[in-house]
């Protein structure tokens, strides 16, 4: 409804529970930001500035994060009425929505020393989980090159996980990792240009021979 333009940015109270109520209600003004934003983004190919901070103010990040580290507790329906909601107003700003909060789950099965930064840090989660790093273990930690693609919101991520097979020290043959290593690490590939979809800003990431500690 144009009548009902936001036009300004937006902060959120802080909550130290989960509500379902608040959270529709956060979940409309994201999705009303980003369906006024929409032009912008798919010029830019990212996500406005307004959104992100929406997103992040809201809590986002905190909906499936453990307990321990601040999390909200929400349960799956009430966490799908909340991306459905962002997403009638605007799709991308839905996928961001989505993504920048289910990423916390893998991150919670971390070592604690590196669960311990990245909950701490405070900063939004990426990830590309697709195996196609190449992965050489040295001493404590393991050497990580390769391009990964469709990193969605990675522009505005501060720790994005990577996916590859390796050997750990405790296993009998190769398996399937995460590599968690700071977006400012990666060289950042601007190959996402899709009619629709372009303010994900779901570009590629690059990484040479990053030493990337065990934990």
């Amino acid at each position: 409804n144009p009548m009902n333009l936001i036009k300004k940015s937006v902060e959120f109270e802080k909550l130290t529970s989960f509500d379902k109520d608040e959270f529709l209600r956060r979940a409309d003004i994201i999705g009303q930001l980003g369906e006024e934003d929409a032009m912008d983004a798919d010029k830019n190919c990212r996500a406005s500035s307004r959104v992100i901070k929406a997103i992040k103010t809201a809590q986002i990040a905190d909906l499936w994060k453990p307990k321990a580290y601040g999390g909200l507790g929400v349960d799956l329906q009430s966490y799908n009425e909340i991306i459905r909601t962002v997403s009638r107003y605007n799709v991308t700003a839905g996928w961001l929505t989505y993504f920048y909060s289910i990423h916390e789950v893998w991150v919670g099965y971390m070592h604690p020393k590196g669960r311990d930064k990245v909950f701490g840090d405070g900063g939004l989660v990426a990830d590309v989980l697709a195996p196609v790093g190449e992965v050489e273990r040295v001493d404590d930690a393991y050497r990580l090159s390769g391009q990964w693609n469709f990193a969605s919101g990675v522009l505005d991520a501060s720790w994005i996980g990577l996916g590859a097979i390796a050997q750990l020290p405790d296993a009998d043959s190769p398996e399937y990792c995460i590599f968690v290593i700071p977006v400012s690490d990666c060289e950042i590939i601007e190959n996402w240009d899709v009619m629709g979809m372009r303010g994900t800003g779901s570009n590629g990431v690059l990484v040479k021979d990053l030493s990337v500690p065990s934990h």
